[in-house]
């Protein structure tokens, strides 16, 4: 999906999002460009994104891998990046799940939290599922036991398997099919693209706190 429409955009989003849309609207109406050639489009039409440059590559297979094709995206992560680089140490982890996490925030409007389930283990979660079911650690232990024998599920498929596994556990599977959405942003972000991949508990929070919240204190070291 491309937006041409800058009205969704406000301040400096709206004068970057304009100023692509001037030098690329007519060749959009003639092909429809891929993930390289709009991230490429939108990369070159700031200068500012050139502190980025040598995460460039990185940031591109990074968008690749959630098959994401929106200008507004990919704006909304290179600013976060910027910010992010100006006020904290930056390497290949951080960077991939500051990308992840925003894309993952932008389409489900959920963050991400840790949780225990009911033998104490401690679990990477999406904050939106918490509220929808009571029995949370045994329903957790269910999937998460799932999804290590099963980490490579048609991620289209993954409600259907689920519920497969576990037909007798009716809690489980009202829960599965209440949540069809969610579940399968938490397995596609949790388990194939491994969000968490490189990073330790208290840094993904950093992450996760300041793409939610949108502050982000200047480390006095940087």
């Amino acid at each position: 999906m491309i937006i041409l429409n800058d009205d969704v955009f406000e301040g400096k989003e709206k004068d970057i999002f304009s100023n692509v849309k001037e030098k690329t609207v007519s060749k959009y109406l003639y092909y429809n460009p891929n993930i390289e050639e709009l991230f490429n489009l939108i990369f070159d039409s700031e200068e500012k994104y050139k502190d980025l440059e040598e995460h460039r590559e990185l940031i591109l297979k990074t968008i690749e891998e959630t098959e994401e094709l929106n200008a507004r995206i990919y704006i909304q992560v290179l600013n976060n990046l910027l910010e992010w680089d100006k006020k904290r140490e930056v390497n290949d982890s951080i960077v991939r799940a500051l990308i992840l996490t925003n894309i993952c925030f932008i389409n489900t409007h959920s963050s991400f939290i840790f949780i225990l389930n009911n033998k104490g283990e401690e679990y990477l979660y999406l904050r939106q599922l918490l509220s929808t079911f009571s029995n949370q650690s045994t329903l957790l232990s269910l999937f998460n036991n799932f999804c290590i024998k099963k980490n490579r599920v048609n991620i289209d498929r993954v409600d259907e398997e689920l519920i497969s596994e576990q037909s007798k556990n009716d809690l489980f599977v009202q829960f599965v099919k209440d949540n069809k959405r969610y579940i399968k942003v938490l397995y596609l972000y949790l388990y194939q693209l491994e969000i968490i991949r490189g990073l330790n508990k208290e840094k993904f929070l950093e992450i996760n706190n300041f793409i939610e919240t949108g502050i982000l204190i200047k480390d006095e070291n940087k």
